[in-house]
C-alpha cells in the first residue's frame, strides 16, 4: 500500500516502507542467492538426466567409443575379462571392466589399492547377446599366455 509498517523485531520494534528496506536486504539476498543456485542444480541435474549418451561400435580388435564429437579406441585386450550385466532382455546395462586403472589412497592415508577402470554401457537392447560378443572378443584377444 505504500505506507510504513511497524513490526517486532529481537525486542525492538522496526519501522519499514518501500523506501527503507535496509533491514531486510542482507536477508533477502542470501534467499535470492539460494534459490538461483537451487535452481542452477536443478536444471543441471535435469539436463544430465536427457542428455544422449555416446555410441559404442565393437569390431574384432577394439572398441570404438564416440561421444560429444570425440572418439575413442580400446583394444579388447585392455579389459580383464570381467563383465557385470544388469536389465532383462529388452534392455539392460553392462560394465566391463579394464586392465587400467590408479592408485587410490584408503580412508586412513596408510595404504593405497589400485581401482580399475570401467566402460559403462546403459540402456542396450538385447543387452546378452553383446555380453556374449564382447566375452568372445577379450578372450580372442588376451595378452595373457595360454598353459597347455
Amino acid at each position: 500500500m505504500g505506507e510504513e509498517i511497524s513490526f517486532d523485531l529481537n525486542d525492538e520494534i522496526v519501522t519499514m516502507s518501500l523506501q527503507n528496506m535496509s533491514n531486510i536486504t542482507v536477508p533477502l539476498i542470501f534467499t535470492v542467492i539460494s534459490i538461483l543456485v537451487g535452481v542452477g542444480v536443478l536444471a543441471w541435474g535435469i539436463y544430465f538426466l536427457v542428455k544422449k549418451g555416446g555410441y559404442f561400435v565393437g569390431t574384432p580388435e577394439r572398441l570404438i567409443n564416440y561421444r560429444n564429437g570425440k572418439i575413442r579406441s580400446i583394444d579388447w585386450e585392455q579389459f580383464t575379462g570381467d563383465i557385470e550385466v544388469s536389465g532383462n532382455e529388452k534392455k539392460g546395462d553392462i560394465s566391463l571392466q579394464m586392465r587400467t586403472g590408479k592408485m587410490v589412497n584408503t580412508s586412513d592415508d596408510t595404504t593405497s589399492r589400485y581401482v580399475p577402470d570401467f566402460i559403462y554401457i546403459s540402456g542396450v537392447s538385447n543387452i546378452f547377446e553383446i555380453e556374449k560378443i564382447c566375452r568372445k572378443r577379450i578372450k580372442e584377444n588376451d595378452p595373457t599366455p595360454t598353459q597347455k
